[in-house]
């Protein structure tokens, strides 16, 4: 059995895997395109999950709601949910500190919440993007492949130090 960590780690670095040395891999196969994109969504759904369970800001009920986050695929949603509980940070910001994770932060704000990729989380959320039943224009590759593949693994790899931060914050507040 993986925890929630392990497994947002996993998709992250299958994604890497398929770029490793470059985005030709996916230039020259291009239907692997949206298993590279759909392996980064779930790996950035698994890390909002485990930061929101570990930290007890949202029950796994809550997350996989189909009312508050679309059956738990809903990016957006996961993230206002954790956002609306978290004082004076954002999930984003927690996970990938403006300060020395600056291009992964921007990379993730425009996934997360940025108006172009929105037919990419539509897609991902309603798992059409799993089984090819998407619209030309709606995937969208965020910068680069490499700097976007690297972001979603940091974000993964934050997730212990992200809790401790808000955990820390929270024993603040408290005292």
């Amino acid at each position: 059995m993986f925890s929630l960590q392990e497994a947002a780690l996993g998709h992250a670095i299958s994604a890497e895997k398929l770029i490793e040395g470059g985005a030709d891999f996916l230039n020259n196969n291009e239907p692997a395109i949206p298993v590279f994109i759909n392996l980064l969504l779930q790996s950035i759904e698994i890390t909002f999950k485990a930061f929101a369970t570990q930290t007890e800001l949202a029950t796994d009920r809550e997350l996989r709601s189909r009312e508050i986050t679309r059956n738990g695929h809903g990016l957006n949603e996961i993230a206002s949910l954790i956002d609306g509980r978290i004082n004076d940070n954002t999930i984003i910001d927690l996970l990938l500190p403006r300060q020395g994770f600056a291009v992964s932060n921007s990379i993730l704000n425009a996934m997360i919440y940025g108006q172009k990729f929105h037919p990419t989380r539509e897609s991902y959320c309603s798992r059409n993007i799993i089984y090819a039943q998407f619209d030309l224009g709606e995937l969208q590759v965020i910068g680069g492949v490499l700097e976007w593949a690297l972001a979603i693994k940091q974000a993964a790899q934050n997730i212990d130090r992200a809790v401790a931060i808000y955990n820390q914050q929270v024993c603040i507040q408290n005292s």
